[in-house]
């Protein structure tokens, strides 16, 4: 590794959400793919706590159960002369029904989501890691 690279350690966490047989994903605007909820954890929450803060924030859905931990995996990058090291915390979940949350602040509007049939959802995950999580949540009745 080269000299002058400076290394984090990331702990995030997310869901694979499920409402009446479809799987939400969410849409990324600014990359132009389609993407799982999950984001970095807080120091005073649980994985399970964090993962259900992010959906919400990010889906803007209010009523998501979690049902349970459903993997973990770890992956690095290298940007800036920063190596970071990522843990990913996923846990399976349920949109209880369809109510948002009612300030437009408090959820993440560079998300939209949409809802697909687990081999839709499949196909338009870009990373093999949500498309393995995807595969492992389809087998788990919700």
């Amino acid at each position: 590794m080269k000299s002058g690279v400076h290394r984090i350690r990331v702990i995030t966490a997310g869901l694979v959400i499920t409402y009446r047989g479809k799987f939400l994903l969410l849409y990324d605007g600014h990359y132009k793919h389609y993407v799982q909820s999950y984001g970095h954890t807080r120091k005073s929450e649980s994985y399970r706590q964090t993962a259900w803060r992010e959906a919400r924030e990010e889906t803007g859905f209010k009523n998501i159960e979690i049902i349970r931990k459903i993997g973990q995996y770890r992956y690095n990058f290298l940007r800036n002369n920063v190596k970071t090291y990522k843990t990913v915390h996923v846990f399976l979940a349920r949109l209880q029904d369809l109510k948002k949350m009612k300030s437009k602040t408090s959820f993440d509007r560079k998300y939209s989501p949409h809802f697909f049939t687990a081999s839709e959802a499949i196909k338009k995950c870009r990373w093999p890691q949500d498309k393995k999580l995807l595969q492992i949540a389809k087998k788990i009745k919700t």
